[in-house]
């Protein structure tokens, strides 16, 4: 619901691009910036062909979502480059950013609340490539849960990364990883694990 203004502007921006002829297919970024969400029953879901582009998603407070509900969702078959940075998400229920590792960048965020899992990063789109830094986590079961698929990785794949980021107070883990080892791989150095 709360996208469906920013789809609008996204279809009236690609229309516009193609009248000029400059238009060049997936290259258009959707920004969803500043916005307020209070008590709604899902905070901000890109999904479907909002998520076959890169999507900047910053400066946002997002409180309040429904219990089984998630703050900030990406779709599960989402382009990589997405950029979700600056926001903060207060909750008491389930997941506060719950987005495939697909080459995103989860940067600088704050989310407190009660809920099972600060950031998801679950096994569906690519495995690969995200950069979680910078965030402070706080209060939920588990801090960041990653969830890789059972498939081996083709060969270069890139690690995701973990760095700089505070955990504290999440009750059963700061950091999950449901990976084999030395299969899909998480670099988690340099975090804060405390008070």
């Amino acid at each position: 619901v709360l996208f469906s203004a920013f789809e609008e502007l996204l279809d009236q921006r690609i229309e516009g691009a193609i009248a000029a002829g400059v238009y060049d297919l997936g290259l258009e970024t959707l920004r969803a910036e500043s916005f307020r969400v209070t008590d709604a029953r899902v905070g901000m879901v890109l999904t479907g062909q909002l998520t076959n582009a890169p999507s900047v998603i910053e400066d946002n407070r997002v409180t309040g979502w429904a219990s089984g509900q998630n703050g900030i969702i990406l779709g599960s078959n989402s382009a990589p480059g997405h950029e979700i940075s600056g926001n903060t998400l207060v909750a008491t229920a389930s997941i506060a950013i719950n987005t495939p590792p697909n080459q995103v960048t989860i940067s600088d965020n704050t989310i407190t609340g009660t809920g099972s899992t600060g950031i998801f990063l679950p096994a569906s789109g690519s495995a690969s490539g995200a950069q979680v830094i910078g965030n402070d986590i706080s209060g939920y079961g588990t801090g960041l849960w990653y969830n890789p698929p059972a498939s081996t990785p083709p060969e270069g794949t890139p690690v995701n990364e973990v760095h700089d980021n505070n955990f504290t107070n999440n009750s059963a883990f700061a950091i999950r990883n449901n990976g084999v080892a030395g299969v899909w791989d998480l670099d988690a150095t340099c975090n804060w694990y405390g008070d």
